[in-house]
């Protein structure tokens, strides 16, 4: 199930002004101000950091856990819209700024937690089945670094691997073509807020 957005939504609404001016970093885009408060990262990890599953790889959901070894929580807009209008717009407006790729809805938000040893291989967020449609890509961390070790943002764009930083609070974008992964967690806990918006067609 997808969240569609609404033909009058705004991308220009609550937070969304801060986000006018974005820091370029590589294939990826990184909001200069955090859109999530240290305060809302706490609540969103109190209020679903608990009964986490076990998730699968790809549309047709398989456990590896050779290749992805965390715990997720999926999201409803409907138990949390307030939660999605803030990352919807401040997606929005840096799509608007850099992809301008045609945006019309979006997967369910999860919540996923890393403990020591989870990790996620190299992947695509781009698939087969209803994956084909998703073109932007997020990530908001809402563990502040001093509580985890390891756990770093690799995205590959070229031989060189690039580590991509990570602020709480902040959003990191990138296309769902980009190949990425996420090393294993070698202490404390990681916890992250991912998303992925969607369109009609892919790659447009």
């Amino acid at each position: 199930m997808t969240y569609t957005f609404s033909k009058g939504h705004s991308s220009t609404l609550m937070y969304a002004k801060n986000l006018s001016i974005i820091m370029r970093f590589s294939a990826t885009s990184i909001t200069t101000e955090p859109v999530l408060s240290p305060e809302h990262c706490g609540q969103l990890i109190h209020q679903y950091g608990k009964d986490l599953d076990v998730p699968g790889i790809g549309a047709r959901p398989a456990v590896n856990k050779g290749i992805r070894k965390t715990l997720a929580k999926a999201i409803d807009s409907s138990d949390n819209p307030e939660l999605y209008d803030l990352v919807v717009n401040a997606a929005r407006q840096v799509n608007s700024t850099i992809w301008q790729y045609s945006l019309e809805g979006m997967d369910k938000l999860q919540l996923l937690k890393y403990n020591v040893g989870g990790h996620y291989g190299w992947h695509l967020d781009i698939g087969g089945g209803e994956h084909m449609y998703r073109k932007l890509s997020f990530v908001i961390p809402l563990s502040p670094p001093k509580n985890y070790e390891g756990g770093e943002l690799i995205v590959k764009t070229s031989p060189k691997d690039i580590s991509v930083p990570l602020v709480q609070g902040k959003m990191i974008l990138f296309p769902s073509f980009i190949l990425h992964k996420v090393t294993p967690v070698t202490k404390g806990e990681r916890y992250m807020l991912v998303g992925w918006l969607r369109g009609n067609k892919p790659l447009q």
